[in-house]
């Protein structure tokens, strides 16, 4: 019995601590190659948009490669939430592109 209680505080702590290294700052980044992303205004709507939501690191777009570069908490907002935004401005997505972004820091000793 008191193997099981030795074997499951191990697990226990090597759980907590794999839960502890993922940190909260890492961020996905999305590619989106949209249609309609054809005027300045489009453009400014989108943006106050998707800065007004929480999660949002980043939002960049070009009108010259109709394309919007997300950086954001993938917790905090899904691929269906921003085809929503998009589908509100009269846009929709062509495609997405997502990767992690992972958040190294390197200790100094």
């Amino acid at each position: 019995m008191r193997k099981l209680g030795g074997i499951l505080l191990v697990i226990s702590l090597f759980a907590v601590f794999v839960a502890g290294s993922r940190s909260s700052n890492d961020l996905t980044q999305a590619v989106i190659k949209v249609t309609n992303l054809n005027s300045a205004e489009t453009q400014r709507h989108l943006l106050k948009e998707f800065d007004s939501l929480d999660g949002i690191s980043s939002c960049e777009m070009s009108l010259l490669t109709k394309t919007i570069t997300l950086r954001y908490n993938d917790r905090s907002l899904s691929k269906q939430q921003i085809s929503d935004i998009l589908k509100k401005w009269d846009c929709s997505a062509m495609q997405f592109s997502f990767s992690k972004l992972v958040n190294c820091q390197s200790e100094k000793m």
